[in-house]
């Protein structure tokens, strides 16, 4: 849509600009110096179709830029399926020496900052939602035993769905005091129809690879799907496995509003216990809001562009306006001398403009709609195309073209009519 549209606004912009050189190239030097340069005036001429290729293209660029800056607020505004209120995260510590020193330090790591005021809950994962690419493997089932079936897997402890808030459907969570959880897996919903279950209930004491001699994974809970990367891709089903003792992110949820203060304490005992370790942290919301970084800048480049257009549509509109006005100078002499006043004479210059304006609206809004409708398509989960777009962009342009043409039309209808009488 982007290329679309700006390719639309250069080409208006480069003809714009070409048009003019033409026609003065075409006056006679001796009449033109004479002042007598006099040019039929038609009422739909190429003026006018530029007037309205301009306006197609503001119209267009305004609609677009609508609904990028709505389709963030709508993905921003859904349920992600966890929480990432304050939520600090932890780059995982590693050890040059022995996984069970690992093992120990963040034992006595996880100790420390549970101390703390601030801190609510600690929980350890190889993943974090907004990571768009992690582990996957392919997996049977009773339903599949022939096909392996891809599964995104995630290592987690007994603490990581209920800190991201998690909802739990069906079955249970990991338990550390059950020695067997080792070789349990608990599916995500999407995961379970993936799979060919019917229903969470369903998958229940099934297992993954059930014909497999090792690595058969007994299904004993099935939480909600959650959005791992942003509202662009459809949810992906999700396999956790149960690892307490290392992951790559050690996530952190406060309790306070103090950040700063927050930070400065689990860093100081970060320290302590981690000092071969550099202190890599970062909130939950601002990582996994940078996925649409790319989307506000597209909106940036959207509204320089519309800006642009609407500035050569006005220009070419203001001059169509003052050629109009000077053309009819010795009419609006003679109206305002029968008495026709200013208010009368602006709408009289007004109203053909006002048909150029309402001629560029029904073309922009189907063009506008097919090319929303194809950049949506880019999305897995998509705002509506509100019939409230279309009325906000219409309101803008009429206001933009009623400013641009009122301000020339008022000169002209204010001039002493006398002056223009005189004139040959």
């Amino acid at each position: 849509m982007a290329v679309s549209l700006i390719s639309l606004t250069l080409l208006g912009t480069l003809i714009s600009g070409l048009y003019p050189a033409f026609v003065l190239t075409s006056f006679q030097a001796v009449q033109a110096v004479k002042g007598n340069v006099i040019q039929k005036h038609r009422k739909f001429g190429l003026r006018q179709i530029m007037v309205v290729f301009q306006f197609v293209a503001s119209i267009t660029l305004i609609l677009g830029t609508f609904l990028v800056i709505k389709q963030l607020n709508y993905m921003r505004s859904q349920d992600l399926g966890f929480s990432t209120e304050q939520m600090l995260v932890l780059k995982g510590a590693s050890s040059s020496k022995s996984l069970v020193e690992l093992e120990e330090r963040l034992r006595i790591f996880k100790n420390e900052v549970l101390q703390m005021q601030a801190v609510k809950s600690h929980a350890v994962s190889s993943n974090i939602p907004g990571v768009e690419n992690f582990g996957i493997s392919g997996y049977h089932s009773k339903h599949y035993p022939d096909e392996l079936r891809s599964i995104y897997r995630v290592g987690i402890d007994e603490f990581f769905l209920s800190q991201f808030e998690v909802e739990l459907l069906a079955g249970r969570n990991f338990k550390k005091e059950l020695v067997t959880d080792t070789l349990a897996v608990i599916l995500n919903d999407v995961a379970v129809k993936h799979m060919g279950f019917n229903s969470p209930e369903e998958a229940i004491g099934e297992k993954l690879n059930p014909n497999a001699e090792r690595f058969r994974w007994n299904i004993i809970g099935v939480v909600s799907s959650y959005h791992q990367a942003s509202l662009k891709e459809e949810m992906d089903p999700i396999a956790f496995f149960y690892r307490p003792n290392g992951g790559d992110f050690y996530s952190i949820k406060l309790s306070t509003n103090d950040f700063r203060a927050a930070v400065a304490e689990v860093e100081g005992a970060w320290d302590d216990i981690f000092p071969d370790n550099p202190f890599d942290f970062f909130f939950m919301d601002e990582f996994f809001n940078r996925q649409y970084k790319t989307d506000e800048q597209f909106n940036s480049v959207f509204i320089g562009f519309a800006g642009l257009a609407i500035f050569v549509a006005c220009l070419g509109l203001f001059g169509l306006v003052s050629f109009s006005a000077e053309q009819n100078k010795k009419q609006i002499g003679i109206r305002k001398v029968l008495g026709a006043s200013v208010f009368k004479v602006v709408i009289l210059l007004a109203r053909d403009y006002t048909m150029l304006i309402i001629m560029a609206l029904f073309i922009a809004f189907p063009l506008g709609y097919f090319l929303m409708k194809s950049w949506l398509q880019g999305f897995a989960y998509q705002t509506t195309i509100g019939v409230d777009i279309f009325i906000f962009g219409a309101l803008i342009i009429f206001l933009i073209s009623i400013i641009t043409v009122s301000f020339k039309s008022f000169g002209a209808a204010n001039a002493n009519p006398v002056k223009a009488l005189r004139e040959d």
